[in-house]
Formats: C-alpha cells, sequence, structure tokens
C-alpha cells in the first residue's frame, strides 16, 4: 500500500476521495454540494501552492486520503481567485437548496474568523482539512500514515505546528485525533455543531 502525492493528472484518484468524503465525513457543508463539486475542489486544492491531497491507494481503488495545507488564509484566496468560478459551477443545484448558500458563505469567509482558544493566543496557520479512510480498512494504521505524509511535507513547508476541527460529539474522530498526537485547543460553534479544536506540534 502506497501513499501518493496527487497532482494534476489524478482525476480518478480525486473523484473517489470525494466519494470517500461523502461516505466518512457527515458533518458540515461540503457533503451537501455533492460528489462532483468535491472532485473539483480537490483537485485544486492537489496543485494549489503549499496544500496539497495524498491518497493511500491499493491499485487503482482509494482507501483513504488526506488534504491540508500551510495557511488556511492563503489557499482559500488562491481557490478564488483561480477556481473560484469552475467551483462554484460545480455546485450545480445543490447551491440553490435551503441553507446551502448562506452556510456556503460562512464557509468562504472561515479564514477570516479562525481563532484560538484563549483569544489571544496565535492560530496555526496550517491545517489538515479533511481525512478519511475506508471503513474496511480501519485499524491497519492507515490513518496514521496519511498524516506523517502530511506532516513530512509542512515540515518541508517550514511548519512546525498545525490543526484540525472535528464534530465534538463524534466519538471515534476524536479518539483517533488524540491518539495521533493532538492536544485539545478549545472548541467553537459552527452553525448547529460545536467544533472540538486540536493542535499538533511537528517533531522531525
Amino acid at each position: 500500500m502506497k501513499i501518493k502525492r496527487l497532482g494534476p493528472g489524478d482525476n480518478e484518484l480525486c473523484r473517489q476521495a470525494a466519494y470517500l468524503h461523502v461516505r466518512s465525513i457527515h458533518h458540515g457543508l461540503l457533503p451537501l454540494l455533492g460528489n462532483q463539486f468535491l472532485t473539483k475542489m480537490y483537485l485544486c486544492i492537489a496543485v494549489a501552492p503549499e496544500a496539497g491531497v495524498w491518497a493511500m491507494a491499493d491499485g487503482d481503488k482509494l482507501v483513504g486520503f488526506i488534504a491540508g495545507c500551510a495557511s488556511v488564509r492563503r489557499t482559500y484566496r488562491w481557490l478564488m481567485l483561480n477556481h473560484g468560478f469552475r467551483l462554484a459551477l460545480a455546485t450545480g443545484p445543490a447551491l440553490f437548496r435551503f441553507g446551502v448558500l448562506a452556510k456556503l458563505c460562512s464557509i468562504l469567509s472561515y479564514p477570516l474568523r479562525r481563532r484560538k482558544v484563549p483569544a489571544n493566543a496565535p492560530v496555526p496557520e496550517a491545517e489538515l482539512l479533511a481525512i478519511a479512510v475506508d471503513a474496511d480498512e480501519y485499524g491497519k494504521g492507515y490513518g496514521r500514515n496519511l498524516i506523517q505524509a502530511f506532516e513530512v511535507s509542512l515540515h518541508q513547508w517550514g511548519v512546525h505546528e498545525y490543526r484540525v476541527l472535528t464534530n465534538i460529539a463524534e466519538t471515534e474522530s476524536n479518539a483517533f485525533y488524540r491518539a495521533t498526537g493532538f492536544m485539545p485547543a478549545g472548541t467553537i460553534r459552527h452553525h448547529a455543531l460545536t467544533l472540538q479544536v486540536y493542535e499538533k506540534k511537528i517533531v522531525q
């Protein structure tokens, strides 16, 4: 089983990552925008500066992926400037569902609202945006391997600390982050959810 950093030609693996995201990550807006949008989004993140998508695959079958960046602010700005129109088109009819447009505006403004508890503490710019492993492959250490692959790139980009947010009600994801060295750093409210903030220092 190998981990590959995805690039411009990896449409099929990005498509599989989108389907895995919808199956595995049930909170937030992105699953509501559909597989077409998520496929395009991951293709864009894969080529964004100091960002990426890493896939663990068994041959042509994706079994897990991770996406992240060195700076949420810079990555969001790059996506909007270079691919904003195409991403908007990829949402299709989903964009006009009740409440989806309002949530999308909230997500796009997320880099401006990022904060840490306590509020006067510095916020790590780097963030793990999404991670998922096929349910049939749980317990094999693939999630840890994907985290390590992401951290290698963060270290190369000069990043020494990053964070991730997850639904505080999801026991499995919270247990996973704690087991892989993340430390709780407060909670934030996002729409109807309470999100647990985790932070981790990179030790190489």
